[in-house]
């Protein structure tokens, strides 16, 4: 909570500049208000995951879920082998994203990554997901984030579009913002993402000036 509530504020959770209780206050409504979690007792099968989602849906009119992360799922092959088992749970998570017009966004780790000729990781891609080449077939749009170690850039690959009016792959690169935890092109951004009575106010960094960072597509 402390890091969501950092980012929508846009003030840090402590220290001398730390949001206000009235800032606090309003972070906590919103978020009770508009994040759920699901945290099954039984199992952490994407059949449970996808059954509570969708009561989720129609009671509290969720528009995106995130897996996070598929890893960590209880996967149970069933006598089927882990390629066959992959393709059929991302259809079931497609179906589910049709019938309830939903976004679900789904984590997936990617195996150990080798490296390059000057000793740093590999860039990885869909099919470096561990289990099966299913992760970029049957995704709609497929992401990849790096961090550059020695630039401190998260490069973030958008490698796979279904639509090409939906956007086109290409590389973005974003900065982290340690005070607040937000990711950010040109100017850090400290503006308060909630409207309410005294939510106007700024951080003072805003005003300095800082490396502008493009886009490269």
């Amino acid at each position: 909570f402390s890091k969501f509530a950092e980012k929508i504020i846009g003030k840090p959770f402590e220290g001398n500049e730390k949001m206000s209780p009235t800032d606090l206050e309003a972070a906590i409504q919103y978020h009770n208000e508009n994040f759920f979690f699901i945290k099954p007792e039984d199992d952490f099968t994407t059949d449970t995951i996808l059954s509570t989602a969708k009561q989720l849906v129609r009671k509290k009119g969720i528009k995106a879920v995130v897996i996070d992360a598929w890893n960590k799922l209880d996967h149970k092959y069933k006598g089927t082998n882990e390629t066959q088992y992959i393709s059929n749970e991302l259809d079931k998570i497609v179906n589910f994203c049709e019938r309830n017009l939903i976004h679900l966004f789904l984590v997936v780790h990617p195996l150990k990554m080798p490296k390059d000729k000057t000793g740093q990781y590999e860039v990885p891609n869909l099919y470096s997901c561990a289990g099966s080449a299913n992760f970029f077939n049957k995704t709609a749009n497929g992401i990849s984030v790096y961090i550059n170690r020695e630039t401190g850039d998260s490069e973030i690959y958008i490698q796979k579009v279904k639509f090409k009016h939906w956007g086109k792959v290409g590389k973005v690169l974003f900065r982290w913002n340690p005070i607040n935890g937000r990711y950010y092109q040109g100017l850090k951004d400290f503006d308060n993402w909630l409207q309410y009575e005294g939510s106007n106010t700024k951080f003072e960094e805003t005003k300095k000036q800082d490396t502008p960072i493009f886009e490269n597509n």
